[in-house]
């Protein structure tokens, strides 16, 4: 939620295979509320279904000695089922950050004004709220709002 109200570029993944929810056919299958933010891609993966494809297919493969011997069959599994959340997490990220700011530009100030209170952050408020402010004048010196 803290990077939805700093306009910040974010991924929804989602792991689970069921498909429950209350947006109908063709939609995300999750609860409507956390779907429809500003600059956010949603990447849904059903991960038994990975797991078990990536399980099937490290034990078709040869497996090296070395993984064989020291039993890492399933951290071989998991870490093939990891690089492929990563990457299509990844591709999602690079959607995201295509997407057009949410955050009009004569509000920016204070909303980060406002994100640096937001939390209770422990420390200086006043050096807090610089902190914020310059992490604004970066993303806008990047493109990125």
């Amino acid at each position: 939620m803290f990077a939805k109200f700093a306009d910040i570029p974010c991924v929804i993944l989602r792991s689970d295979f069921r498909a429950a929810g209350d947006q109908g056919p063709g939609n995300d299958p999750w609860n409507l509320m956390a779907s429809f933010y500003p600059r956010s891609i949603s990447v849904p993966v059903n991960a038994l279904a990975l797991y078990k494809k990536a399980h099937a297919t490290a034990r078709r493969a040869a497996l090296n000695d070395v993984i064989r011997l020291a039993g890492q069959h399933s951290s071989a599994t998991a870490q093939s089922m990891c690089d492929h959340i990563a990457t299509v997490v990844v591709r999602g990220l690079d959607r995201a950050a295509k997407l057009p700011s949410a955050l009009p530009k004569p509000l920016r100030d204070n909303v980060y004004a406002w994100l640096a209170l937001l939390p209770s952050l422990r420390g200086d408020p006043k050096k807090i709220r610089k902190q914020f402010a310059k992490l604004l004048e970066q993303k806008i010196a990047r493109g990125l709002l």
